[in-house]
C-alpha cells in the first residue's frame, strides 16, 4: 500500500487515532522482531514487507482516513505481529 486516501465528505476514520494505532502496532512489531533477533532467530520473510488499542473513530464532514486503506493496511500489520508471535511461541522465547 502506497499511502492512505483522505475523504472529502466523512465516513471514514479520523487521522489521529489511526496514526496513534498504527504507532502502537508497529511498536509492537518492532519488540517482537527484536526479542527474534536477540534469540539469532531470522525474521520470517512473510513479514519483510515495506513499512491492542482503543477504537477508530469514523468522520462526519471529511478529512479522515478512507476506512478500506485503513482496514487493509491494519490486516496487514496484525498478520505481521501474529506470524512474530507464533515464531517466538514455536522457539519457546
Amino acid at each position: 500500500m502506497d499511502g492512505f486516501r483522505t475523504t472529502r465528505f466523512g465516513g471514514g476514520f479520523v487521522k489521529e487515532d489511526v496514526l496513534s494505532y498504527l504507532s502502537e502496532l508497529n511498536s509492537k512489531i518492532e519488540y517482537l522482531e527484536m526479542e527474534l533477533k536477540r534469540a539469532d532467530i531470522p525474521i520470517p520473510e512473510s513479514c519483510k514487507f515495506g513499512s491492542e488499542v482503543g477504537v477508530l473513530r469514523t468522520t462526519r464532514i471529511g478529512s479522515g482516513f478512507v476506512k478500506e486503506d485503513v482496514l487493509t493496511y491494519l490486516d496487514a500489520l496484525n498478520s505481521k505481529i501474529r506470524i512474530l508471535e507464533d515464531e517466538i511461541e514455536r522457539n519457546n522465547l
